[in-house]
């Protein structure tokens, strides 16, 4: 079945992709005639700039909530960021498409790990610095070669609700695993959609000159937080790498 399962069922979503809640920092959004496409914390040319801007998913759930994979892959962190001691995960499910996780209150899977689809991975939390139980998760995505996961947080994230089972986007190639069942074609011929002329997105080849930056914070909504709360934040740059 083409697209992304939902990695928390039954609960609703409370912050969507383009959320511009006032903790949520600067980003740039790509929008198509479906909604919200992908956005990314760096510009890009047909980025439209929002002061804040979410770039994610929210799900509010009870701490201990289930988190299953959306789709098979291996599992190449699982850790804490020293900042603000919010528990994440990241999946890989092919080179260039990490599946990112946090807030989470237990790990399930451990990094290394060769998992399946719809397998738990993580418990559900409310680490780090956050608003309330949830979960927050990314697509991440990059045509880089040979894509390094630590810096993943530059890369282009696309909007789950377009990715999943059912959404108009769920048939891209960067969401399937290669070890995935092919999808069998539909038993009666369909007929394509009008064209419309639709820009090409943009695909990277090489990593920013200033690419050796690894993340260290996670959500970017915590920094706003920790500061509303007058919570110290180490200062960035001296901090070890999380992974």
């Amino acid at each position: 079945m083409a697209g992304l399962l939902w990695p928390i069922a039954g609960h609703p979503t409370t912050q969507g992709f383009a959320g511009t809640i006032k903790y949520e920092p600067i980003g740039y959004l790509k929008s198509d005639p479906g909604g919200p496409r992908f956005a990314r914390k760096l510009q890009f040319a047909t980025g439209v700039t929002f002061e804040h801007l979410h770039g994610a998913i929210d799900i509010g759930c009870p701490i201990g909530t289930p988190v299953v994979a959306p789709e098979a892959g291996r599992i190449v962190a699982t850790s804490t960021y020293p900042a603000t001691g919010e528990h994440f995960v990241m999946l890989a499910i092919r080179p260039g498409t990490i599946l990112f996780f946090t807030h989470l209150s237990k790990f399930v899977a451990a990094k290394g790990d060769h998992v399946a689809r719809g397998e738990t991975i993580a418990l559900s939390g409310n680490s780090g610095m956050s608003t309330g139980p949830h979960l927050h998760w990314e697509v991440r995505i990059t045509g880089v070669a040979d894509p390094d996961f630590r810096l993943s947080w530059r890369w282009y994230k696309w909007n789950p609700e377009r990715l999943r089972v059912g959404g108009d986007l769920a048939g891209m190639a960067a969401i399937s695993s290669p070890n995935a069942d092919p999808v069998a074609p539909p038993a009666q011929p369909v007929a394509p959609p009008a064209a419309q002329p639709v820009e090409p997105d943009p695909v990277e080849t090489a990593e920013p000159a200033d690419a050796q930056q690894f993340d260290t914070v996670g959500d970017g909504a915590s920094i706003a937080i920790a500061a509303e709360r007058g919570i110290p934040l180490v200062d960035r740059s001296s901090l070890p790498q999380a992974f």
